[in-house]
């Protein structure tokens, strides 16, 4: 995989949407929630998930953010959502439009529990969706059967 300048990304992201995954990760009737270290949402719980890298597919790309920002093997489902985000303060304060296709995930067996990544310092199990949670996650968890808190 290569990876181009910060720069250009930039350019990139004033110009156009970047392609997303998120996945609402259920175990024993509760979705995983994350905290977000970094911009753009910073201090939200958010759902697993990211940037769809060239050449893979959209569930590799899900199964790989869950390994990456949980620490575990995601049995994926279909998709249950797809819609986008608008952030004035993205990551490198350019601002970001992403378009976020959310899949249903599920984990039978928890290895020895959630490890997180560097962009995530807290996570939640939550079996209701949390009042205060963004409307774009709101959607996939509602996708994935959740009732409003």
């Amino acid at each position: 995989m290569s990876f181009i300048e910060q720069s250009d990304y930039d350019r990139i992201m004033e110009c156009m949407p970047i392609p997303c995954v998120d996945v609402v990760l259920v175990h024993k009737g509760s979705a995983l929630m994350v905290k977000r270290e970094n911009r753009p949402a910073k201090g939200e719980w958010w759902l697993p998930g990211g940037r769809i890298q060239k050449g893979e597919s959209l569930a590799e790309a899900a199964c790989r953010k869950i390994e990456e920002e949980a620490g575990c093997a995601v049995k994926l489902g279909g998709i249950i959502h797809v819609g986008d985000t608008v952030f004035d303060d993205g990551p490198t304060r350019v601002a970001v439009h992403t378009i976020n296709i959310c899949f249903a995930g599920a984990v039978d067996e928890m290895p020895t529990g959630i490890v997180l990544d560097s962009q995530h310092h807290v996570f939640q199990w939550v079996n209701v969706i949390p009042d205060s949670v963004h409307p774009y996650i709101e959607k996939c968890l509602l996708g994935a059967g959740f009732k409003r808190g």
